[in-house]
């Protein structure tokens, strides 16, 4: 049996018998600051206290933007307009932060995962299962361009109506 297969056995098993025997400490997690900290209180008194395990820690997670209509008034000129997207098809920019698009569970109104907004010359689109977009307009407003956050894939488009 693989030497690493075999170790994490091990440790299964004293984890097991620890447990079956009630010497399992108690803990108490409460999260304080954003932080998180859990202490454990041995059968013999030994108190400890230690940083909570987050899976995935240790990875740098992107905070992701969420849609929230414009909050700049000088993007107000993208309300009620229409796009080529990516020379493909035409998707709408609504009033009240909806986008509307042919793909991505996009056809209809009211869905949470096809929304847009804009501030800051920055408009974000989250394009259902494609997920968020950042573009920039041209100065002429008539262009937008940009990609794809998770990936880097790049997007434009230009105004139809």
């Amino acid at each position: 049996m693989n030497t690493v297969l075999l170790g994490m056995l091990r440790a299964a098993l004293v984890v097991l018998l620890v447990a079956e025997e009630g010497l399992a400490p108690t803990s108490a997690a409460a999260a304080a600051g954003g932080g998180c900290t859990a202490t454990s209180v041995w059968p013999d008194g030994t108190t400890i206290e230690r940083e909570c395990i987050v899976e995935g820690e240790g990875k740098v997670k992107k905070e992701k933007a969420k849609p929230a209509g414009v909050t700049d008034e000088e993007m107000a000129w993208l309300k009620n307009t229409r796009w080529m997207w990516n020379d493909w098809r035409e998707v709408i920019f609504k009033a009240d932060g909806s986008f509307l698009a042919p793909a991505e569970n996009c056809e209809r109104d009211g869905n949470p995962k096809c929304q847009w907004s804009a501030a800051e010359d920055r408009i974000h689109v989250e394009f259902g299962g494609a997920g968020l977009h950042t573009l920039t307009a041209t100065p002429d407003q008539q262009s937008i361009s940009g990609a794809r956050d998770s990936d880097g894939d790049a997007v434009h488009a230009n105004r139809v109506g």
